[in-house]
């Protein structure tokens, strides 16, 4: 099969996918699992949309859009849910926090419920006869472009614990590669976990990619939670912020370790 006919059946079947794991989310938006599953389809099909032609990208762009306003709205959710859960975590005893985090949760629902029956009759994007001369020069440029930032950004978080901005984004490029590499044949992905492999300094490109992406993931969670203990008037959020500040260096050192450890297997 050449690569832009895999390509585009694999599109096809994101699209698909992510009109399934929508209804499913829509039939019932408390479920976590359902929660995150809308959104891994939407950043997959997302990061699919980015490797398109120019053309079909403009053709398609108002498509894409609607469903990042969706993302948009249940990520709120999604955040406040990662909170109560951290928060709970850290003392049973902080109801009058977890009140509050419900009642905000509960009016973003209503929002992000509301994007999502928005876009639930979207007529699925198609993509067909993509030239593969086109294809793989867009895999490049998009490939290149992420290897590039995640090599330039990584030695900067590694020297400072307090760049969150850095650490979100370095994750959030870990996942666009790991997402673009997972969307390519066998055969042809080789080459791109290569380039994986070099920008992050790993033999195994595939693991460390998600493991990575795993391990800024738990620094996001800490850090999001952290914003909003420092945000609170609560008397105990100051004491919870505290205990949270310690646990976040933990992740931090691990993912450190993880990184620059000799022991490259260990990750």
């Amino acid at each position: 099969m050449k690569q832009s006919s895999f390509y585009e059946e694999r599109f096809s079947r994101g699209s698909g996918k992510l009109r399934e794991k929508l209804a499913a989310y829509l039939d019932d938006p408390e479920g976590e699992k359902n929660v995150h599953d809308v959104r891994t389809a939407i950043r997959r099909l997302e990061v699919m949309f980015s490797l398109l032609p120019k053309k079909m990208r403009k053709r398609n762009r108002k498509k894409i859009k609607e469903y990042r306003e969706f993302f948009k709205a249940n990520s709120v959710v999604r955040d406040l849910d990662v909170i109560r859960g951290r928060v709970a975590a850290l003392s049973p005893d902080a109801s009058i926090l977890d009140l509050q985090l419900q009642r905000k949760r509960d009016a973003e629902l209503k929002h992000a419920i509301q994007a999502g029956r928005k876009i639930r009759n979207v007529r699925l994007m198609r993509v067909y006869d993509v030239q593969p001369r086109k294809l793989e020069a867009r895999i490049d440029k998009i490939t290149g472009r992420l290897s590039e930032r995640i090599r330039q950004t990584l030695p900067v978080v590694l020297s400072d614990s307090g760049k969150v901005d850095e650490l979100h984004k370095l994750r959030k490029d870990c996942k666009k590669l790991r997402y673009v590499i997972e969307a390519l044949p066998a055969d042809i992905a080789k080459k791109y976990e290569k380039k994986a492999s070099d920008a992050i300094g790993k033999r195994d490109s595939s693991i460390s990619l998600e493991k990575l992406q795993d391990m800024l993931g738990e620094i996001r969670d800490s850090d999001i939670t952290l914003q909003y203990l420092k945000t609170s008037k609560s008397k105990i959020a100051g004491e919870l912020a505290s205990k949270e500040t310690s646990m976040r260096q933990q992740l931090y050192n691990e993912f450190v370790k993880c990184t620059t450890d000799a022991d490259q297997a260990s990750c």
